[in-house]
């Protein structure tokens, strides 16, 4: 008998969790991540990926760990917490003409970031003589 309960009970928690919050997919979360602020995190996510990619590291245990330690601290940088993020991707992801128009901001960065780097570099070479 307590065994039956405790299955009803289970079962009832289980459906009762089940009917709160979003029901759809890619719902609009409370705390949205706003679309500039999204195309911050991209790139800085991009540009980390790219640099653990740039170490070649064999072990992909230790590339996750880098890359783990990188976002948290785009996020922490940025003053947005996981739980935002995550929920504010799937959102953005389930609508892709928002999610374009967040890349077209991120190429553009990216695109900024690295004239910034080639003039740079373009000015401490040495000149030939």
């Amino acid at each position: 008998m307590i065994r039956q309960l405790a299955i009803w009970l289970c079962l009832g928690l289980f459906f009762g969790q089940c009917t709160n919050g979003p029901t759809e997919p890619g719902a609009k979360p409370d705390n949205l991540v706003d679309e500039t602020k999204m195309a911050a995190i991209l790139t800085d996510v991009h540009l980390a990926e790219a640099k653990i990619s740039k170490m070649g590291i064999a072990s992909t245990d230790t590339t996750a760990l880098l890359f783990k330690r990188l976002h948290t601290q785009t996020l922490k940088k940025l003053d947005i917490d996981t739980a935002s993020y995550s929920q504010s991707f799937v959102y953005y992801s389930a609508r892709p003409e928002k999610l374009a128009r967040i890349y077209e901001q991120v190429v553009e960065k990216l695109k900024v970031i690295a004239k910034e780097k080639e003039a740079k570099v373009g000015r401490s070479k040495p000149s030939p003589q």
